[in-house]
C-alpha cells in the first residue's frame, strides 16, 4: 500500500493546540475602488463595529465582495491569525506600518494562538453561547494583495509561507461581538490541519494518495476540492517527472476507419490503435483526445464513445480554420495513421449530483453525448439542451433520438433561442450544471447563477473546441542556458517551466487568483479563455500563465539567473518582434 508523503515542519510554536479565545475585532467593509494605481475594486478595507452584528450563513451583515465567487457559504466569515503581523513586519520593514490587525481584509481577529497549523478543516468552532462556524478551507490569496500591500509578490509571498487565513461556513447563525469567546467544540479531521492542506495544494503536487483522501472530505470548500478533482483529472506528474523535464502522456499511433458526414459541417470519425491495448479501457464520459495532424498542429476533440483502442470523435468545420478542422475536413481520409494521445476524462459528471444540466452549444454537443447515454442506460435524472443556429447544423441525430423527453433542441431558426433562465427556475441546490459553449454562453450562465443564488462550484465549463490559434505549440528558451522548451498544443506555460524544474508560484490554476501572472511588454495574448484573475487595467501588459496562451507560434526565452530570484525576465521574439515577460517567484 502507498503511503502520502511526508511534510516539512514549520516553526514549532505554530503547532501548540488551542482550546478558546477572544474576539478582539469585528470588521466588515464595503465594496471601494482604494488603490491609487489601478481602478479595480475590492473590499479588502474593513471597519472594527463595536456593536453585536449578526452572522447569517451568507455572512456578517453589511459585508460586501468585489468578486462575486467570493458570495459563498464557504466563505461565509474570515479569520486572520494575529500572529503573523509581527513577522511581516520583521520581513517586510519597508511596508511595517501597513501590517496592523485588520490589513488582510478578515471579519475576525481573536487574542491566542489559532493559526493555519493548529485550526484543521472540519473544525466545529462556537463563537458566544448561540452561534457555530465551521472551518472550510484555507483562503487562496490573490493579486489585490500586492496592490493593498504595495509588495509586488505578496500573495505569493502569503502563499508560501501559508500565512493565508481561513474561511468559516454558519453551522447555526446569530448574533456575535467584541468579547465573545471563541472555542473548539469538535474536532472530525485532526490529520488535516489547513497548513498542511496548502502544502498539498501548492507544494506536494505529485501525491495521488493525498490528493483523492482531499476530494473525499466533504469538509473541505468545493473550491479547493476541485482544485484537486481537476489536478486528477488532468494529472499531475511527480516530483521527480517534474525536476526531470518528463513528458506527460504517452503518444499512439492510430488509422481512420471511418469518415461520415454527420450534419452540414460535422463529420464523425472512427479511429483504432494500430498497437492495441491488451485490456483496453472503456471511454469514460467529458473525455477528449489529441490529434498530431500531418501538416504539423495538434488539437484537441471530444471523444464520443469507445476504448482506448476503438474510438469516435466529432469534428466540425471552422470556417475560419487556418488547418486544423479543415485538415480534418478537407484532406484527411480512411487509411491515414495519426499520433494520437493518452484519452483524458477532464469533463466527467460529479457522482453525487441529484440532476445533471447539459448545456451544449452547437458541435459541442460531442462533449456530452457519452454522458447523456451513461445517464440514460442507468436511469439517471437528466437533461440535455441542444442550442444550434438551424436545422442544418443538428449532428448525430440518431443518438439524440433516444435521449427522448431528456433532450431539448433549441433551434434559433425556427424562433426558438435558448430560455437559458427557464433553467434556473425549477432546479434544486444538488443540481450540478455543465456548459460546454462559446464565451457568451458561459458568461450568461454564470450572471444568471448569481442573479439566483445558485452555488457557483455546482457550475461547470468546458471548452474542447477553443480557437485554433490558442492550441498551436510554441517554444520557450531559457536565456541564460540557451535550453529550450516546447509547450504543447494541451499543455500550460506554467506547466513546462515546472516540468524543467523552475519553481513558479500559483495559486488556483484556474485563471481566478492572479498568482502566476507574466508581464507582456509587445504581442497579443489570446483573448479566448482568458482568466479572471487579472485587473483590467494589467491585461493589457500581462497574461496568466496557468490558463493563457499567446497568439500563434511564438518562440519565448526567458533571462534571469538562478530559481529563486524575486523577479525574472522574459522574452519572446516573432518575426524579429521582442516579447518580455516577468513572473513573481518566492
Amino acid at each position: 500500500m502507498g503511503s502520502i508523503s511526508p511534510l516539512p515542519n514549520p516553526e514549532a510554536h505554530l503547532h501548540r493546540p488551542w482550546h478558546a479565545e477572544t474576539i478582539l475585532q469585528i470588521r466588515t467593509g464595503p465594496i471601494k475602488t482604494p488603490f491609487k494605481t489601478t481602478p479595480e475594486t475590492s473590499a479588502i478595507y474593513k471597519s472594527p463595529h463595536t456593536a453585536p452584528i449578526f452572522l447569517s450563513k451568507a455572512g456578517l451583515t453589511a459585508d460586501e465582495h468585489a468578486y462575486a465567487d467570493h458570495n459563498h457559504p464557504d466563505r461565509a466569515l474570515h479569520q486572520y491569525s494575529a500572529l503573523h503581523y509581527a513577522s511581516w513586519k520583521a520581513e517586510l520593514p519597508h511596508v511595517r506600518r501597513l501590517f496592523e490587525n485588520g490589513a488582510f481584509g478578515e471579519n475576525i481577529i481573536t487574542d491566542g494562538r489559532m493559526n493555519e497549523w493548529n485550526v484543521c478543516v472540519g473544525d466545529v468552532v462556537s463563537i458566544g453561547e448561540t452561534v457555530r462556524v465551521q472551518v472550510s478551507m484555507p483562503r487562496m490569496p490573490c493579486y489585490k494583495l500586492n496592490l493593498r500591500f504595495q509588495v509586488g509578490d505578496m500573495a505569493a509571498r502569503t502563499q508560501k509561507t501559508k500565512r493565508t487565513g481561513w474561511m468559516y461556513r454558519v453551522l447555526k447563525e446569530g448574533w456575535i461581538g467584541v468579547g465573545d469567546q471563541v472555542r473548539l467544540v469538535e474536532r472530525r479531521l485532526p490529520g488535516w490541519s489547513l497548513g498542511r492542506v496548502q502544502t498539498y495544494l501548492h507544494d506536494v503536487r505529485g501525491d495521488r494518495l493525498a490528493m483523492e483522501e482531499l476530494v473525499g472530505i466533504e469538509e473541505l470548500g468545493e473550491e479547493i476540492r476541485g482544485v484537486f478533482r481537476e489536478s486528477l483529472r488532468q494529472g499531475v506528474e511527480s516530483e521527480e517527472g517534474r525536476l526531470g523535464g518528463g513528458v506527460k502522456g504517452e503518444w499512439s499511433e492510430c488509422v481512420v476507419l471511418e469518415k461520415v458526414r454527420e450534419s452540414r459541417d460535422v463529420f464523425r470519425m472512427v479511429f483504432e490503435r494500430v498497437e492495441k491495448e491488451d485490456e483496453p479501457k472503456e471511454v469514460q464520459s467529458g473525455s477528449h483526445v489529441r490529434l498530431r495532424l500531418a501538416n504539423g498542429m495538434t488539437r484537441a476533440y471530444s471523444v464520443i464513445s469507445g476504448t482506448s483502442n476503438h474510438f469516435e470523435l466529432g469534428v466540425a468545420l471552422n470556417h475560419e480554420s487556418r488547418g486544423g478542422s479543415k485538415y480534418i475536413h478537407d484532406t484527411l481520409k480512411s487509411g491515414d495513421v495519426l499520433s494520437t494521445s493518452e484519452i483524458i476524462a477532464s469533463f466527467p459528471l460529479i457522482p453525487d449530483a441529484e440532476n445533471h444540466i447539459m448545456i451544449a452549444g452547437g458541435i459541442r454537443i460531442t462533449a456530452f453525448l457519452s454522458a447523456a447515454k451513461q445517464l440514460q442506460e442507468n436511469g439517471g435524472k437528466y437533461h440535455l439542451h441542444y442550442l444550434v443556429r438551424s436545422t442544418e447544423d443538428i449532428a448525430f441525430n440518431d443518438r439524440l433520438k433516444a435521449l427522448g423527453e431528456n433532450i431539448t433542441i433549441w433551434d434559433k431558426s425556427t424562433g426558438k433561442p435558448f430560455d437559458a433562465p427557464s433553467i434556473f427556475r425549477t432546479i434544486t441546490p444538488k443540481t450540478h450544471i455543465y456548459t460546454c459553449g462559446s464565451t457568451r454562453l458561459t458568461t450568461a450562465i454564470k450572471a444568471l447563477a448569481t442573479t439566483h443564488s445558485f452555488p457557483l462550484s455546482n457550475l461547470h465549463f468546458e471548452s474542447f473546441s477553443a480557437p485554433e490559434s490558442s492550441a498551436e505549440a510554441f517554444e520557450v528558451e531559457i536565456a541564460s542556458s540557451k535550453q529550450v522548451l516546447k509547450v504543447e498544443g494541451g499543455e500550460s506555460l506554467l506547466d513546462v517551466l515546472r516540468n524543467a524544474g523552475f519553481d513558479v508560484a500559483s495559486g488556483c490554476e484556474v485563471g481566478s487568483c492572479g498568482t502566476c501572472k507574466v508581464g507582456v511588454r509587445a504581442g497579443k495574448v489570446c483573448e479566448v479563455g482568458r482568466g479572471t484573475g487579472l485587473p483590467f487595467g494589467e491585461r493589457e501588459g500581462g497574461m496568466l500563465s496557468c490558463v493563457e496562451r499567446g497568439w500563434g507560434g511564438w518562440f519565448w526565452g526567458c533571462d534571469g539567473g538562478e530559481i529563486g530570484m524575486s523577479r525574472m525576465e522574459c522574452r519572446a521574439f516573432r518575426l524579429g518582434q521582442v516579447l518580455a515577460f516577468t513572473w513573481m517567484c518566492s
